[in-house]
């Protein structure tokens, strides 16, 4: 048997995707068999998941998980143990990596060694004979791997396209043996891994955003939708101690970007004179003072900004960072982190980025 086969049942709705073999897999010859493998199965029952253990045990005599049994399709990237269970072994920089390199780099200047490659392109020709409905990327490798980006803090618990299928990254289970803290968060992206397994496609709600307003948009918007709204959701975004746009949603599949900064022109500005600036403003300035609920994330942050531009904020009583310190302290309050969790949004933070690496790219 060659060491970390694939197991369990090619159709298999979702399938898991590790890094490499550990010792106990070496030596069983099976994936996620040692301390890891352990974990991940339990975590997958914690999320409602049903991974039994078998009779078959570890060299600390500890059972392993019945992988064969269970609902995955389960297979490691590498089929081979890295020096030391240590990847960056197998890692080489820019200068020595061929012309005819084809990967993209593991981490930032840091490729994997070409002699190793062959081990990826085999990830890929075995993928490409499965359809399944997710593919659970554990681990930063196993994300390179299936879509080219690397960063699994950023990434994980959000739906990511690949050629392959929809993927979900998370956590290695190796990460949380050594920061139990993180623990809910892998149980967090097991059970919306449940949720999407259950079908192929996206399930992303629709929404509708206004982005590049002109001012007879923007005073349409406020008069349809902001005014008559049961609640505002309130954004800012700055630079160089100055408001760049604001963000209003009347609900959750609509919203409007009012931008006040503009990179393509001359200026900097996107209005195109200080008038129709004003009315932009003066629209901004109604909707805060409105008796209409107003909701923040962080909105310390966003409302100091306002008063430096004397808008007062009413009624601004509702606040998700605080929310979730209150219900979560344990846990991150970032807005990423929010959408990972309680939403199947992109990773939208680094959509720019991507954007603009494709962009760098093609050229």
């Amino acid at each position: 048997m060659p060491p970390c086969c694939p197991i369990g049942k090619p159709d298999a709705k979702i399938i898991l995707i590790g890094e490499a073999p550990g010792e106990e897999e070496e030596r069983l010859g099976l994936p996620f068999q040692g301390a890891s493998g352990q974990e991940l199965a339990r975590c997958l029952n914690e999320a409602g998941f049903s991974v039994s253990f078998s009779d078959r045990r570890d060299s600390q005599e500890r059972r392993t998980p019945a992988w064969d049994t269970s609902p995955f399709h389960v297979l490691n990237v590498f089929p081979e143990r890295p020096p030391d269970n240590a990847l960056e072994q197998w890692q080489v920089g820019r200068k020595e990596i061929p012309s005819t390199y084809d990967l993209p780099p593991m981490a930032k200047g840091r490729f994997l060694r070409p002699d190793k490659c062959h081990h990826v392109h085999a990830l890929h020709d075995y993928l490409s004979t499965l359809k399944p409905n997710l593919i659970v990327a554990v681990g930063g490798v196993a994300l390179w791997a299936i879509t080219g980006t690397y960063g699994i803090k950023s990434y994980r618990g959000s739906i990511v396209p690949s050629r392959f299928g929809k993927v979900l990254p998370t956590l290695h289970p190796a990460a949380i043996l050594r920061s139990w803290s993180d623990r809910p968060v892998l149980v967090a992206d097991l059970a919306k891994a449940r949720f999407h397994g259950e079908f192929s496609g996206y399930n992303r709600p629709s929404r509708r955003i206004l982005i590049r307003p002109t001012i007879e948009e923007l005073l349409a918007f406020e008069r349809d939708y902001l005014a008559t709204a049961s609640l505002i959701s309130t954004d800012v975004e700055t630079s160089h101690g100055q408001i760049t746009c604001v963000g209003f949603a009347p609900n959750h599949n609509l919203a409007c970007v009012i931008p006040f900064w503009d990179s393509s022109r001359p200026d900097g500005c996107y209005w195109e004179n200080a008038k129709l600036e004003f009315q932009a403003k003066s629209v901004v300035k109604r909707v805060l003072d409105s008796p209409v609920p107003k909701l923040f994330q962080n909105g310390m942050y966003d409302i100091q900004y306002f008063l430096r531009e004397g808008m007062q904020v009413r009624n601004a009583i509702e606040d998700t960072l605080i929310k979730q310190h209150a219900l979560f302290p344990e846990l991150s309050k970032s807005l990423g982190f929010l959408g990972s969790i309680h939403t199947d949004e992109p990773a939208w933070k680094l959509m720019r980025r991507n954007k603009a690496d494709t962009v760098k790219r093609d050229e």
